[in-house]
Parts: C-alpha cells; structure tokens; sequence
C-alpha cells in the first residue's frame, strides 16, 4: 500500500509538471519532445498504479473496493490500455519517422532514448491481459480468479507495483 501510495504521488506530480512546466515544451519531434515523454510516463505510470490498486484491494493491506466502483472498469480499462499501447506505439512511431537518413531528426541520444523507451514499454504490453480481462469480467471475474488462486493478488499486484516503479527510471 506504501509503495502504491508513493507511485502514485509521484506518477501525479508528474502529471503535475508536465501541465505547469513550460519548460519541457520544445520543438523535438513526437515522443522526443520532453513533454510527451513526461505525459506518457505518467500515464502509464498511473495506469499501472491503478491497475495495482484494483486487483490488490482486499488483499489484507488495501481495503476491499465497494462494488459500486466496478462501473468504471471498462472505461478505466480502456484507458490503461490505451495508455501501454501508447508507450511502445509512441516511441517506435517517432524512431520510425524521424530516426533515419536522410530526415533523421533524431540525434543518435534521441534515437537511443526512443529504443529504450520501445523497451520500457514492451513489459506494458503484458498488462493489457490485466486490462481487458477486468475490462470484460468485472469485479466479479476478480473475485473467481483469486478464490481459485489465492496467490494470484500478490503476484499480480507486486508485477504492477514494480511495473510502475520502473518507469520512473
């Protein structure tokens, strides 16, 4: 709960800079400039945070959610998806476009920075099966998987807690 906690403050601060700080507005194209990159990973940091939360809630240390809060499921689903597609379709698409001769107008930096971007975001992909299926199942589908594999919060929760954590990096 801690470390979900202080994800999650600092997943909003970013959120926080990337919408005060005029700073990062520069003219790099797509996912090079630093206000993309700030909006993307605090988007799928916060996406994977939430993620966390609604499948560890009930779990002993985190309250269980009232069952009112499954309504937004599919919409908060969609957005977590939308948010990992996003963090690999964003970078690749800049290096694509914009990594090579003879419109390269990535510096070598940037074009590294966008693979490792592509590389940080692949594990998001894996989150989408988390997504969808509480997308699809609601709740409900929650409660099924874990009387039938009681071990399954924590190993789900501690993926997405480090998933979220690692984006900080």
């Amino acid at each position: 709960a801690v470390g979900a906690g202080l994800a999650l403050m600092s997943l909003l601060a970013g959120i926080g800079q990337a919408y005060f700080d005029g700073d990062l507005r520069d003219e790099r194209p797509g996912m090079a400039a630093e206000l993309s990159i700030v909006t993307s990973y605090a988007l799928w940091g916060l996406a994977t945070v939430w993620l966390c939360i609604r499948l560890g809630a009930g779990n002993g240390i985190l309250a269980v959610l009232p069952t009112y809060l499954d309504v937004l499921d599919p919409a908060a689903c969609l957005l977590c998806i939308l948010a990992f597609v996003l963090g690999v379709a964003g970078p690749a698409r800049t290096l694509f476009e914009h990594g090579r001769p003879p419109a390269a107008a990535l510096s070598n930096v940037e074009a590294y920075r966008m693979q490792g971007l592509i590389t940080c975001g692949l594990p998001g992909l894996l989150y989408i099966v988390d997504a969808a299926s509480l997308a699809w199942g609601g709740g409900a589908w929650w409660i099924r998987v874990c009387e039938t594999w009681p071990a399954q919060r924590s190993c789900e929760q501690t993926t997405l807690l480090c998933g979220a954590l690692a984006v900080e990096g």
